[in-house]
């Protein structure tokens, strides 16, 4: 989600952006609840595969974990355990993203 300070530019501004971006604003250009919610139902769950359950490894910003959702559980993680998770369960060796 690309977020404005205050309001959407003028223009096509969205023709120029990244594929299925989605576009926003806020008073203080940073996400608030509010668009959070908006980008995790409307592009995050849109796009993400069906089968479930998945794994959103995200910031703890306050906005990002007080949104009440239905299918949602948030887990506060140390950062240091959820790495060594993920390198320990080698879940990076075969992506084609790094071929």
């Amino acid at each position: 989600m690309i977020i404005f300070t205050n309001s959407l530019p003028g223009g096509p501004y969205h023709r120029l952006g990244p594929v299925n971006a989605s576009y926003a604003c806020s008073d203080s250009g940073f996400m608030d609840q509010t668009l959070y919610l908006q980008w995790f139902e409307k592009t995050f769950l849109a796009h993400a595969v069906s089968q479930r359950p998945i794994l959103l490894i995200q910031d703890g910003a306050s906005s990002h974990i007080s949104v009440p959702h239905k299918s949602v559980l948030f887990l506060r993680l140390f950062l240091r355990k959820v790495s060594q998770w993920i390198v320990s369960q080698r879940a990076f060796e075969n992506a084609e993203y790094f071929r």
